[in-house]
């Protein structure tokens, strides 16, 4: 299993946008084949600072997705909302309980 995690830093003015883009955008990214989950946080700390946590079969399937035209076009529309620069991190799942 892979575990992506990509931190975003909002404009404030663009904040309610994004979290509603993202949103709308969790369905169809969660029936993507592979995806195995989807969570959008928001930093206790920061409101305009959240962080995507997306859990993929491997990174076969992530990689599918990213390349997607969906990504794409998704990716472009909340690049224009960003604060800074999104950073981006893929984890392989070592452990965990259930």
């Amino acid at each position: 299993m892979i575990v992506r995690v990509v931190h975003l830093t909002i404009l404030p003015s663009k904040i309610n946008a994004f979290v509603d883009l993202y949103t709308k955008s969790m369905a169809q990214i969660r029936s993507t084949p592979g995806c195995l989950d989807l969570s959008l946080l928001r930093d206790v700390s920061d409101p305009n600072r959240v962080t995507t946590l997306s859990k993929w079969k491997d990174l076969d399937a992530l990689e599918a997705y990213r390349a997607s035209n969906f990504f794409r076009s998704t990716w472009t529309s909340a690049k224009t909302m960003f604060a800074d620069e999104a950073e981006a991190y893929s984890y392989t799942v070592i452990s965990t309980t259930n």
